[in-house]
């Protein structure tokens, strides 16, 4: 069975404050992101991170509780199960 794919759109309110504690998160998950993008809000306090991750639905749940602990992100995810 082929391992899950999933999309993960992260907004980030405040990015100057929250960056480097989300780049943390992001950076442990490294192994499963095939794509990422990421773009400033047109006030460039707010920016949107699009990830393309690979991984089992336990441990993009994992990643996205870590992520959930930050203030000022929401998450959404899309998941194609295999």
């Amino acid at each position: 069975m082929a391992t899950p794919l999933s999309i993960m759109g992260i907004l980030v309110e405040g990015r100057g404050e929250v960056a480097p504690e989300v780049q943390d998160v992001i950076t442990r998950y490294g192994r499963d992101i095939l794509c990422r993008m990421g773009i400033p809000g047109p006030d460039k306090e707010n920016g949107l991170i699009t990830l393309v991750v690979e991984s089992e639905l336990e441990d993009l749940m994992k990643f996205r509780r870590e992520l959930e602990q930050i203030s000022g992100l929401t998450i959404q995810t899309l998941s194609f199960p295999q």
